[in-house]
């Protein structure tokens, strides 16, 4: 946001995002209107819906004692984790469970990398 406010100063622009991109843009508007920035129009084609998960991600927070991120990557994680069955000792040609690891790594980076507030989204998406 702040290097589009830079670029750009504060004329007038539009921001598109489809998917997961409808809030990844949703966050840089309300970023660039905070900072200063004039954000003309926000359009979000087909945005997953997020609801319930924000509340069952803030309920598992608060019930396990783990942060709202922490909630997210179980969500993210179960469903690839219980698809693959024990990571160990695999008898389809990957012993060690190496592309389950992979998809599970790769996952958990994603939810490191972006903002709370797309966490659902991606949930949604990769889940």
């Amino acid at each position: 946001a702040r290097e589009l406010i830079e670029h750009i100063g504060d004329e007038p622009f539009d921001m598109i995002g489809a998917s997961l991109g409808g809030s990844l843009a949703h966050r840089c508007v309300c970023t660039c209107q905070e900072i200063g920035g004039n954000p003309r129009r926000l359009t979000m084609i087909d945005p997953p819906a997020p609801e319930p998960l924000p509340g069952l991600m803030q309920t598992m927070a608060g019930e396990f004692g783990m942060t709202f991120r922490q909630a997210a990557e179980v969500l993210l994680l179960m469903p690839t984790y219980l698809k693959s069955g024990d990571l160990a000792g695999r008898e389809d040609g990957d012993p060690e469970g190496e592309a389950e690891k992979a998809a599970i790594r790769e996952l958990v980076q994603k939810c490191r990398t972006l903002p709370e507030e797309a966490l659902p989204y991606l949930v949604v998406k990769e889940g």
